[in-house]
């Protein structure tokens, strides 16, 4: 974790779909298995996708959010 007293982090944007939040977390896990760092950050809304707009009031957009955490 620590080199030379420092730790490494990586910010990352990978690709997103929007309305695809499975999608969306492969993406972001493909970022993790490849990354050396000790921390990577995502972008907020990185999982749903930021202009996701009127999908955030659907019942279902929301459910595949709390299942692709």
């Amino acid at each position: 974790m620590y080199k030379n007293g420092s730790i490494k982090i990586e910010l990352s944007s990978p690709p997103l779909t929007v309305g695809n939040p499975l999608k969306n977390a492969y993406s972001m896990q493909n970022v993790l298995n490849k990354s050396k760092a000790s921390f990577v950050l995502f972008p907020e809304l990185c999982l749903s996708s930021y202009t996701a707009g009127d999908l955030f009031f659907e019942t279902t957009f929301l459910e595949q959010n709390f299942q692709a955490l």
